[in-house]
């Protein structure tokens, strides 16, 4: 449990896989081991997956290597995140008291890096074209830049993975990165099915046949300006996911 990693947009997909892994792994007498470090409910699609891709963001333009204002920040408090985690991997959790300890412990290298975070953030909304990268020129205006509205609403909105952030112990060590991984991510199709999306909302829409789907698709919508509303969200949800 100290080596796996699991990212999944969907939370439920998240629960089940730590179901899995208590099952797996229980055994009678011993609490069950907190999962919440290493499966985590996020967008692997839409993060940092390293450093100097949030660099490159913020600071169009960049010579590789080039010292920024964010270097001292990100280094130091994604460290400072790093050890904690280290000490959570390495805990004991024999008993319930030191599951908890584990727990309090994930939750202050969360906290330990939250500006990390914030400024990972950023690089995602800048990337989408939703804030001005070149308002940031030193900290106090970098500290106006977190603050700003569009920050948060583009994390609420891709819910973004950021790698050296989630899991610092594996992207802040010496080769960094995950040595294997598994999985099938929609590279190649981002985008909204239209028959498949309103199939969900109206049973028996995608059987029919073309001409009759159709029609009854076209009255359906009509008649549904709040679903109409909810499938052009999701639309624009998705062009954001994608250029991000």
């Amino acid at each position: 449990l100290r080596c796996i990693y699991c990212l999944d947009i969907n939370p439920m997909a998240v629960e089940l896989a730590r179901l899995a892994l208590w099952i797996h792994t229980f055994l009678p007498g011993l609490p069950m081991s907190n999962l919440d470090h290493g499966l985590v409910n996020a967008n692997s699609l839409t993060g940092i997956g390293v450093i100097d891709e949030a660099l490159d963001s913020l600071q169009p333009g960049r010579r590789p290597g080039e010292i920024s204002l964010f270097d001292e920040i990100l280094t130091d408090q994604l460290a400072s995140a790093k050890t904690l985690l280290i000490d959570v991997a390495n805990a004991s959790e024999a008993n319930k008291a030191e599951v908890e300890e584990g727990a309090r412990l994930l939750a202050q290298a969360k906290q330990a890096a939250d500006t990390a975070r914030q400024i990972f953030d950023a690089a995602v909304a800048a990337r989408i074209g939703w804030i001005d990268p070149g308002l940031i020129i030193d900290e106090r205006s970098l500290q106006r830049v977190l603050k700003r509205s569009e920050v948060a609403e583009a994390a609420e909105k891709l819910h973004p993975a950021h790698m050296p952030y989630l899991f610092p112990e594996v992207f802040l060590r010496n080769g960094p990165g995950f040595d294997v991984i598994l999985g099938n991510p929609p590279w190649e199709k981002l985008h909204v099915e239209e028959h498949q999306w309103w199939g969900l909302q109206l049973p028996g829409l995608r059987s029919m046949p073309t001409r009759q789907r159709n029609e009854t698709l076209t009255a359906f919508r009509a008649a549904r300006p709040d679903l109409e509303q909810e499938y052009e969200a999701e639309i624009e949800r998705v062009r954001a996911m994608a250029a991000a």
